[in-house]
């Protein structure tokens, strides 16, 4: 023997018991439902207010529409990161949109997109602004939900936070 003991367990009641009769009470039977008609015609004309106030309160509230600040709260900080040091303004841009693409694929919701300061560029920057009209042209298509740039300003902002649906 294991050592186990067996455990008796309690048997189910049969289906066709009736608990009442055991118990000895009387079932309750429901009255059938008065006409709908006559009823509402014998409500007194007082209580016709506080009945309305009654119903009203037990409509279906529809669920309060979230902001898209208030929505944002909830989304985690970027989990992947695009660098796109060193690329020209079309390779930036087909590349964004590569990147977005597959960040949706993998259910991502945030994802950071690193476009430099053009710090080192003899002209200035050019990727913040080629990125930013890639952005405008997804989010406007539904790819993505918003952008911002870290910092809140493209000029002192190297990089840019972009939200997904």
């Amino acid at each position: 023997m294991s050592g186990k003991k067996k455990r008796k367990t309690i048997p189910p009641l049969p289906e066709d018991l009736d608990l009442h009769r055991v118990f000895g009470e009387e079932p309750e039977v429901p009255s059938p439902p008065p006409d709908f008609i006559q009823a509402l015609t014998s409500i007194p004309e007082e209580k016709l207010p506080e009945l309305a106030e009654i119903l009203g309160e037990k409509k279906h509230k529809p669920e309060k529409k979230h902001s898209l600040r208030e929505r944002l709260k909830s989304y985690p900080p970027p989990r992947e990161t695009l660098d796109l040091h060193g690329l020209t303004g079309p390779e930036a841009a087909l590349k964004t949109e590569s990147f977005l693409k597959n960040s949706r694929f993998q259910q991502l919701l945030t994802v950071r997109i690193i476009t430099g300061k053009g710090l080192h560029s003899p002209g200035g920057a050019v990727l913040p602004d080629v990125v930013e009209e890639r952005l405008k042209k997804l989010k406007d298509q539904g790819q993505i939900l918003t952008f911002h740039w870290d910092h809140h300003q493209k000029k002192q902002s190297g990089s840019v936070i972009v939200y997904l649906p």
